[in-house]
């Protein structure tokens, strides 16, 4: 199992020659995975270093991620709930491509939404 602490940060302040007992409450995190492709020459193609963030609907907390040269992308420890997944616009427009945000939720047993292909497509 995946746990990671169900708040991102704490702060304990301890006084001299003390000791503070800290509990840190765990859900069950996830591993968001996927591939960024092309249509190249009739087939689909993975896109390498492709930056791409991942914001929590709730907080807005962001986490950045690069595509590997193959196109694939992974991403540990994603704690339960609603999220955007979208490519960096400087990217697209380098590429002049586009691609629409990808939104799914992580469920509290730690499930994820499977694979994600985020396909770029050429803009108009």
């Amino acid at each position: 199992p995946l746990w990671v602490p169900a708040h991102p940060d704490a702060i304990v302040v301890a006084g001299p020659n003390q000791y503070t007992v800290v509990d840190i409450p765990v859900v069950m995190g996830s591993v968001l995975e996927g591939t960024v492709t092309r249509r190249f020459g009739g087939a689909a193609q993975g896109v390498g270093g492709v930056t791409m963030t991942l914001t929590e609907v709730e907080t807005g907390r962001q986490r950045t991620m690069a595509t590997f040269t193959d196109g694939t992308f992974y991403l540990l420890g994603v704690r339960p709930g609603r999220y955007v997944l979208t490519v960096d616009e400087r990217v697209l427009d380098l590429l002049q491509m586009r691609a629409e945000p990808r939104r799914f939720t992580i469920e509290p047993t730690g499930t994820g939404p499977g694979s994600i292909e985020v396909q770029l497509t050429p803009r108009p």
